[in-house]
């Protein structure tokens, strides 16, 4: 998986969806963007999403062909990727990555009522 903040929609591969979840239909939902500019999307309702033990419910996420995508990330020496964590996903948690060791750390978010420190960055 791909973390992309600015991703506002989370999203998977179209093979990776046949192969993890050959019974789901996704349903079509139009022209996108990304990166590498507009491609063909369709979306997919998912019951439940987990990202370590951190659970999201009712994630609406968007599948599309990775082929010309991952072709061009290993031609810059990356690896082929089934999916991307937008913020769609990350905005419903309490998110850290550690770019140091390559990890993301993801749990739940709090209350509203809790967020005493919202808007306020602190530097690590």
């Amino acid at each position: 998986m791909l973390i992309d903040s600015g991703a506002m929609v989370s999203c998977l591969d179209k093979s990776f969806v046949k192969e993890a979840l050959p019974n789901a239909t996704p349903v079509k939902w139009g022209e996108g963007e990304t990166g590498f500019g507009g491609v063909s999307m369709d979306y997919l309702r998912i019951a439940e999403v987990s990202i370590g033990a951190t659970r999201f419910r009712d994630v609406d996420i968007a599948v599309m062909d990775f082929t010309e995508l991952n072709k061009r990330y290993q031609a810059r020496g990356g690896v082929a990727i089934d999916g991307v964590i937008g913020a769609d996903l990350l905005l419903r948690s309490r998110a850290t990555l550690d770019f140091g060791n390559s990890l993301l750390y993801v749990s739940e978010a709090p209350k509203a009522r809790d967020r005493g420190s919202r808007g306020r960055c602190t530097a690590f």
